[in-house]
């Protein structure tokens, strides 16, 4: 009989602020003041500001994980 391996622990939410900002070339969501990065770590920029406000909502509702 196989037991399978413990799920590992998230990480718990590590920021306090989400914002938005501005930019040339579009606009881009900061935490606590710090750009938000792909994971390439290229900056995270959209070119519309309904669809930034929508990834501002899901960071925010970020509660632990």
């Amino acid at each position: 009989m196989s037991t399978l391996p413990a799920r590992p622990e998230l990480p718990k939410r590590f920021y306090q602020d989400v914002s938005i900002v501005e930019e040339e070339g579009g606009f881009a969501v900061r935490l606590d003041g710090r750009p938000v990065r792909t994971p390439s770590r290229a900056l995270l920029r959209v070119p519309s500001a309904d669809v930034v406000r929508a990834v501002a909502v899901q960071w925010e509702a970020q509660k632990t994980h």
